[in-house]
């Protein structure tokens, strides 16, 4: 009999190894697609917490079918498995009971103990992930203690670290397992190290707005110089403050979102850490965090800017940006579709001593349509909207 060739041999060994490996990872691929959830991205690991962005609901207790006047259509347990990492939860006393509702008890609530307990488990079948929560808390700092003692989560609470210092990487949370960081918006001074006064450590945007137009990035809670940046980005009911799943539609689509996120972001120089939305199954935040993610850089807040106007020129296909003066340092000019959140062009520039660029547009851009211009020089970001003319 001939013995085989060296060739063959080599041939059916790789093959082996490569169906060998597609294999273990088909395995632990399959059910995370079975059960909706996402691979934790790694990429984030060495990136300290307050330079990442995570998708946060307001009122994510608050959930239709179990709640009148709602504000998210999915339980906490089907958030976490549509990748929400942060979580808003009003908690109040009644008697022995704790219990998360909105505003009014007649409009439904029920045990903090029944979310506690779903993160809990979360957090022990996925040992690499790091999860917030922000809690509104009319309790005590010692009923909370209790609560979370009772459910479990005592281990995983992040022991927190002076207000000015460094924070963890994720990976640095993941290797001491305390992956539940944990805020109040009251309990200042109180005992417990990782209950972390919220306005101590973060800022935010107004969170009252009844339509699109009340989104804004000024200051509302918490000192300018916080590191943290809470987007509040959903749309309530003027009065009685529950979500609007029609605004939500509309305010959650990616173009939406990404367009208040850069404008808080340029305008602060604050990375927005927590993106918080109604309805979270509505459009396409979890889409912008991602992307936010991916180009994450240092920023200082605006003081001054350096484009004075941006419009379609007067030749069709080009566009013409004007600074306030000339620019003497690298710098790169991007164009993005608001709408539809993609970056259309991109070019780097040596300096700009003339103070005026004019760039050719790709077929692609259309002329009259929602654009702005993003400039980054150094730390400086700035972004303007795009005239039709001059």
């Amino acid at each position: 009999m001939t013995k085989p060739k060296l060739s063959a041999k080599l041939g059916w060994m790789a093959s082996f190894y490569w169906v060998w490996n597609f294999c273990w990872v088909y395995l632990l691929w399959l059910p995370m697609q079975l059960s909706g959830q996402a691979m934790p991205d790694t990429s984030l690991y060495h990136r300290p917490y307050d330079q990442v962005a995570m998708l946060c609901t307001h009122n994510a207790y608050n959930v239709r079918g179990q709640h009148r006047l709602p504000n998210q259509n999915l339980t906490v347990a089907q958030q976490l498995d549509h990748g929400v990492r942060g979580f808003m939860l009003d908690v109040y006393a009644h008697g022995d009971r704790i219990l998360l509702y909105h505003a009014n008890r007649i409009l439904g609530s029920r045990p903090l103990q029944e979310d506690l307990v779903t993160i809990k488990a979360f957090l022990d079948a996925h040992p690499q992930e790091v999860l917030s929560i922000i809690f509104e808390s009319h309790i005590s700092a010692e009923q909370l203690e209790q609560s979370l003692s009772q459910a479990g989560l005592l281990p995983y609470l992040y022991q927190g670290h002076a207000n000015g210092e460094p924070w963890p990487t994720s990976a640095e949370m993941v290797a001491t397992q305390q992956r539940l960081v944990i805020f109040s918006e009251k309990d200042r001074g109180n005992p417990y190290p990782w209950l972390l006064h919220a306005w101590d450590y973060m800022t935010e945007n107004r969170y009252s707005n009844h339509s699109r137009a009340d989104f804004e990035t000024r200051y509302n809670r918490g000192d300018s110089t916080n590191k943290l940046y809470l987007l509040n980005h959903f749309i309530t009911h003027r009065k009685f403050g529950y979500g609007l799943r029609d605004s939500a539609r509309v305010a959650n689509s990616s173009g939406n979102v990404l367009d208040h996120a850069l404008d808080a972001w340029s305008r602060t120089g604050h990375f927005p850490n927590f993106v918080a939305v109604d309805f979270v199954d509505l459009g396409n935040a979890n889409m912008v965090v991602d992307h936010l993610n991916s180009i994450w850089r240092p920023a200082e807040p605006l003081s001054k800017c350096l484009i004075d106007t941006a419009f379609f020129g007067r030749v069709a296909g080009t566009l013409v940006v004007r600074f306030q003066g000339p620019i003497k340092e690298p710098f790169t000019l991007s164009l993005r579709e608001v709408d539809r959140h993609w970056i259309v062009m991109e070019s780097e520039y040596a300096d700009c001593p003339s103070a005026e660029i004019e760039l050719i547009l790709p077929p692609s851009v259309e002329q009259g349509g929602n654009y702005k211009i993003e400039l980054w020089l150094g730390t400086h970001f700035e972004r303007k909207q795009l005239l039709l003319q001059d």
